[in-house]
C-alpha cells in the first residue's frame, strides 16, 4: 500500500510536469496523487495503531487469564493449607483423645534429666496415683516404689541415661537390661503388676531423641491366669479321680487318713525326738505304701507329694549324720493332708461322689425288678393273711423303688414332643397343640427309649406331611394351630396308643402312584384304601417331593413298625370313614400296640405307688 501510494504520487507528478511542459494535453492530477499518498499513509498509520490496540487488548486478556489462573492456584494453595491445618488439628485432637481415654500408660523420657515429656496418657496418672506428671523423673516414677532390687534399678537407670542422645546401635546392645515387668506398691498397700514395653524414638541422624514407654496394668490378667491354672489343675484332678471307682477311691482315702494319723502320732512321740530309726522306718513304710497305691491308681499329683515326703524319710534312714528336722516333717504331713483334702473335695463337690463310710452296692435293673415284684407279691400275701402293717411297710419300700424303675408314659411323650418346636420353626409352621388323654401307664426305664425312638419319627411325619402351613389351614377352614391327639388304652396284653393329627390326612392317590412307580403293585390292580394306606410302611416309599433333613427318605414309618415288632408290638394305620372319593385325602389315626411286659404290672398299684 505504501509503494502504491508513492507510485500514484510519482505518476501524477510526472503527468502534471508533462502537462505543464505541454507534452500532453490534460488536466492537473497532482493533488489527487498527493491525496492518494496521504490517504494510504493515514490508513497504514491507523492500521498500525489499530494492531497496537488489538495487541494491547489481547495482552490484557492473557493477563486476565493468567491472573485468574494465579488466583485459582492461590485459592488451591490456601485451601490445601487450610486442609493441612485441619488434618493436623484433627490428628492432634485424635492423639489427645487417645492419650486421654486409652487404658494404657504411655509417656516418653527425654534427655533432660530423664524427665517425662509433657504429652502423656491420662491413665498413667491413675496407675501411679498422681495428679500430674509434668517434669517428673521417669526413672523415679517407674522404679521408686517397685519391687526391683537396688542393683536392678541402677542397671535400668544407667541403660536409659546411656542410650539417650546416642545412636540406635547402643539401644540394640543394651535394651535387654530394662525390666519388662515389675510390681508397683501403691499407697493403699495393694500391689499392682505392671508390664512395660520400651521403644526408642530415633531421628533422621539415627540418634535416640526420646524413649517411649508403655505401661500396662496386668494385675487382673495375672489373677485370671492363676485362676485358669487352678481350673487346669482341677481338671487334672477330675481326670485322675474319674478313672477310679467311687468305692475304691473312698477305701484308698480312708487308708491314707489312717496312715497319716499314725505318722502324726509317731512324729509327736518321744521316739522321734530320740531319733529312733525303727519308728522312722514305720513312717517310711506307711508313706511308701500310700505312694505305691496312689501310683497304681494313677493319682499323679498325690504321688509326687507322697514321694517328696518319703524321700526325706529315706535320706534320714541312710545318713545317720543327717539332722532330723521335726518342723519340716510336720510341714510335710500338712502337705500330705492338704493334697488329700483337695482330692476329697474334687471327688465330692465336682463329681458328686459320696465320701462317707457308707458303701454303695450296685444292682442290675433286672435284680431291682425281681425285688420290686417280690415286694408286690409279699404285700398281697400280707393283706391276705390280715397283716396290714407289714403290707404297708412293703408298699413303702415299693414307693422308694418305683421311681428308680419306672417312668410315666405321658411324661415321656411330653418330653419327646419338645422336637415339635424345632420342626415347626424349620417348616415355617405353627407349633401344634399336643393333647394327651387316657389312663397313664408306667414304663420300665429300659423301655423308655422305645417310646422316644418311635415318636421322633411320628412327630416328624405329622409336621412334614400331615399338619398344613397356616395359610393352607385357614383356606381349609381350620385354625392356624394344628392339633395332635394321643390317647392311651390299657388292654390285657398290650398298651394301645392312638395317635392322630388334624392335618390333611393321607393322599391315597399319590401313595398308590408311588407304589406303582416302585412296582409294589401293578397299575391294573386297584387295591382297597386300607391296602393303599399300608404302603406307607414300605421302606423307601415317601410322598415327599424332595429329600430334606426332616423327611423324604421313606424310612420313618418302616423304622417305627420295625422297632415295635422287635419287642413284640405292632402298628397299624386306620382310615376314618369319609364320603369323599379316592382322589381326596383321607383322615386316619395310628394304632400303636406296645407289649404289656414293657410296663409296670398291676397298673392300679403302680399309679397308687407313684402318687
Amino acid at each position: 500500500m505504501l509503494a502504491g501510494g508513492v507510485l500514484v504520487m510519482i505518476v501524477t507528478s510526472i503527468h502534471d510536469i508533462l502537462m505543464i511542459r505541454g507534452y500532453i494535453n490534460s488536466v492537473a492530477v497532482g493533488g489527487f496523487g498527493t491525496f492518494t499518498f496521504i490517504f494510504f499513509q493515514s490508513f497504514l498509520l491507523a492500521r498500525r495503531f489499530s494492531n497496537a490496540f488489538l495487541k494491547v487488548e489481547q495482552s490484557e486478556r492473557e493477563i486476565r487469564v493468567l491472573s485468574e489462573d494465579l488466583r485459582v492456584e492461590r485459592d488451591q494453595v490456601v485451601s490445601l493449607n487450610d486442609s493441612l491445618e485441619r488434618r493436623v488439628e484433627e490428628k492432634t485432637r485424635d492423639i489427645r483423645s487417645i492419650m486421654t481415654h486409652i487404658k494404657l500408660g504411655i509417656f516418653a523420657i527425654t534427655p533432660d534429666e530423664a524427665k517425662i515429656h509433657k504429652d502423656y496418657s491420662q491413665h498413667l496418672c491413675e496407675i501411679f496415683e498422681r495428679d500430674t506428671l509434668s517434669g517428673v523423673n521417669g526413672c523415679d516414677l517407674l522404679f521408686k516404689h517397685s519391687s526391683l532390687s537396688a542393683d536392678e534399678r541402677q542397671q535400668a537407670e544407667t541403660t536409659i541415661a546411656f542410650c539417650l542422645g546416642e545412636s540406635a546401635l547402643s539401644w540394640q546392645t543394651n535394651a535387654h537390661c530394662l525390666p519388662l515387668e515389675l510390681h508397683h506398691h501403691r499407697r493403699d498397700h495393694n500391689r499392682r503388676i505392671l508390664e512395660l514395653s520400651w521403644n526408642p524414638v530415633i531421628n533422621y541422624e539415627d540418634i535416640i531423641e526420646k524413649i517411649l514407654i508403655t505401661v500396662r496394668d496386668v494385675t487382673e490378667l495375672r489373677a485370671l491366669e492363676e485362676e485358669a491354672n487352678d481350673k487346669k489343675d482341677e481338671l487334672q484332678f477330675i481326670s485322675e479321680i474319674i478313672n477310679v471307682s467311687a468305692e475304691q477311691f473312698n477305701r484308698f482315702m480312708q487308708s491314707c487318713r489312717d496312715f497319716v494319723a499314725e505318722n502324726r502320732r509317731l512324729l509327736n512321740s518321744s521316739n522321734i525326738v530320740q531319733q529312733d530309726v525303727e519308728t522312722l522306718k514305720v513312717m517310711f513304710i506307711n508313706m511308701h505304701t500310700m505312694k505305691g497305691t496312689a501310683r497304681s491308681l494313677y493319682l499323679k499329683k498325690m504321688t509326687r507329694v507322697f514321694h517328696e515326703v518319703e524321700q526325706y524319710y529315706a535320706v534320714l534312714q541312710k545318713n545317720s549324720q543327717a539332722v532330723w528336722d521335726i518342723h519340716k516333717m510336720n510341714r510335710d504331713l500338712d502337705a500330705v493332708e492338704n493334697i488329700l483334702s483337695v482330692y476329697e473335695d474334687v471327688n465330692k463337690s465336682r463329681l458328686g461322689r459320696k465320701s462317707s463310710d457308707q458303701r454303695d452296692i450296685e444292682l442290675s435293673e433286672s435284680q431291682l425288678i425281681d425285688i420290686y415284684q417280690t415286694l408286690i407279691k409279699t404285700a398281697s400275701e400280707a393283706m391276705r393273711w390280715d397283716q396290714p402293717q407289714i403290707a404297708n411297710d412293703l408298699k413303702e419300700k415299693q414307693s422308694k423303688l418305683f421311681p428308680k424303675l419306672f417312668v410315666s408314659t405321658k411324661d415321656t411323650l411330653i418330653e419327646s414332643a419338645q422336637c415339635l418346636k424345632g420342626l415347626a420353626k424349620d417348616l415355617d409352621k405353627t407349633i401344634p397343640d399336643l393333647k394327651i388323654s387316657g389312663n397313664d401307664c408306667f414304663l420300665y426305664r429300659h423301655s423308655e427309649d422305645l417310646i422316644r425312638k418311635i415318636f421322633v419319627h411320628i412327630f416328624r411325619n405329622s409336621m412334614d406331611h400331615g399338619i398344613e402351613a397356616p395359610g393352607e389351614r385357614q383356606n381349609a377352614g381350620k385354625t392356624e394351630q394344628g392339633v395332635i391327639s394321643i390317647r392311651l388304652f390299657h388292654e390285657h396284653n398290650f398298651v394301645r396308643i392312638r395317635y392322630q393329627d388334624d392335618g390333611r390326612g393321607l393322599d391315597l392317590e399319590k401313595i398308590h402312584q408311588r407304589a406303582v412307580d416302585q412296582k409294589l403293585v401293578t397299575a391294573s390292580i386297584q387295591p382297597s384304601p386300607s391296602e393303599i394306606a399300608e404302603y406307607i410302611f414300605h421302606p423307601g416309599l415317601s410322598t415327599a417331593s424332595s429329600v430334606t433333613d426332616i423327611s423324604g427318605r421313606g424310612v420313618g414309618m418302616d423304622a417305627v413298625r420295625t422297632f415295635l415288632r422287635n419287642v413284640g408290638g405292632d402298628m397299624q394305620v386306620l382310615l376314618i370313614e369319609s364320603n369323599e372319593a379316592l382322589i381326596t385325602t383321607r383322615p386316619f389315626y395310628f394304632d400303636i400296640m406296645i407289649p404289656r411286659h414293657l410296663f409296670a404290672d398291676h397298673a392300679a398299684d403302680a399309679v397308687e405307688t407313684a402318687a
